[in-house]
C-alpha cells in the first residue's frame, strides 16, 4: 500500500529540485486520485503494471477527460512509481495528434499591445510586450525579480524555467523602456519586477485576466487569447519572417529540453511556405 507519507516525501523532493508550486499542486492531484483508486488493492512490483493499464483505461472510458490530459496524468503515475520501486515503464500513454499551435498575427498582437489602459497601464503593457518579446512562460514571467533583467541590454535570467532549469532570455529596447517607466513610478523594496494593486507579487492568475481584458478592448475574442498563445505567436513569428531565427535558437529561446517539441512549430513554418509557393507559382504559370 502506498501511503501519505511516501507522497508527501515525494513532493518535497520535487519542490527541493526546483519546480514551480503549480507543477507540484498537478502532481499532488494526480497522485492522491491515483491512491485513492489503489486504496483496496495491494499494489506489488509483480501486479503494477497491471493495475496502471487499468487505471489509464479507466481514466480513457469512465471520465470526461482529453487525451492529452490522460497522457500527463499517467506520466506523473509512471515517474512516482518509478521513484518509490515499481517499474512501469511498459505502459504505454495515449497517442496524441499534436495539432499546430494556435497564435496570433502581428497585426493582432500590436492591437492587444496598445489596449491597457487606466492606472496600471505602464505595467499591463509592459507585460503583454514581455510575453511577446520573448517568449517567457506566464509562471516565468511572475517569478521574475527586478535583478534578474538588465535594463541596460535586454537580457534576463530565467532561474527557473520548467524542470527548475536556468536559461537566459532576451527582450527589446521598447519592452525595457516600459519596465524602466513602471519601477520609476515605485516606491517600494519588493523584489518582485511586476506587483498586484495590493503590493504582492502579481499572480498568474492575475497576468492571465490582464490579457484577456487587454484582447476584449482590442476587440480581439477574450476567450481566445491568452499569455501561452503570446508565447506560440513570439516562436511562429520569429520562424516564419525572413531571415528569422532558426528552430535550434528557438528551441534555446523557449527553454524546450527537446528539439521534438519546438518542432511543432514547423508545422506553421511549412503552412507559411506552402501559401508563398502558391502565390508565386501562380503567377509564373498565369504569364
Amino acid at each position: 500500500m502506498i501511503t501519505k507519507t511516501e507522497l508527501e516525501k515525494y513532493l518535497e523532493r520535487l519542490e527541493n529540485d526546483g519546480r514551480s508550486q503549480d507543477t507540484i499542486k498537478n502532481y499532488d492531484f494526480y497522485l492522491t486520485r491515483f491512491i485513492a483508486y489503489i486504496e483496496t488493492n495491494n499494489i506489488t512490483t509483480d501486479n503494477c503494471v497491471e493495475i496502471l493499464e487499468d487505471y489509464k483505461a479507466q481514466l480513457l472510458h469512465d471520465r470526461n477527460l482529453a487525451k492529452s490530459s490522460i497522457k500527463t496524468e499517467i506520466e506523473v503515475v509512471k515517474r512516482f512509481l518509478h521513484s518509490i520501486g515499481f517499474d512501469c515503464s511498459s505502459v504505454k500513454t495515449p497517442k496524441i495528434e499534436e495539432a499546430a499551435p494556435k497564435y496570433l498575427s502581428t497585426e493582432e498582437v500590436k492591437k492587444l499591445i496598445k489596449a491597457p489602459d487606466g492606472i496600471h497601464e505602464t505595467r499591463d503593457k509592459a507585460i503583454i510586450y514581455l510575453l511577446y518579446s520573448s517568449g517567457l512562460r506566464v509562471g516565468e514571467l511572475t517569478r521574475l525579480n527586478i535583478e534578474d533583467i538588465n535594463l541596460s541590454d535586454g537580457s534576463i535570467q530565467i532561474k527557473r524555467g520548467k524542470g527548475g532549469k536556468a536559461r537566459p532570455a532576451f527582450t527589446d529596447p521598447i519592452t525595457i523602456e516600459l519596465i524602466k517607466a513602471m519601477l520609476d513610478g515605485r516606491a517600494d523594496d519588493n523584489p518582485a519586477l511586476f506587483l498586484s494593486r495590493t503590493g504582492g507579487r502579481l499572480s498568474i492568475r492575475s497576468v492571465q485576466r490582464i490579457v484577456k481584458n487587454a484582447a476584449a478592448k482590442s476587440g480581439l475574442p477574450g476567450d481566445k487569447v491568452t499569455p501561452h498563445k503570446l508565447r506560440h505567436s513570439f516562436a511562429v513569428h520569429h520562424l516564419q519572417m525572413e531571415g528569422g531565427l532558426n528552430i535550434k535558437e528557438i528551441q534555446q529561446l523557449l527553454g524546450h529540453k527537446s528539439l521534438d517539441t519546438t518542432m511543432i512549430y514547423t508545422k506553421i513554418s511549412d503552412n507559411g511556405l506552402k501559401q508563398r509557393y502558391n502565390d508565386v507559382h501562380s503567377r509564373l504559370i498565369s504569364n
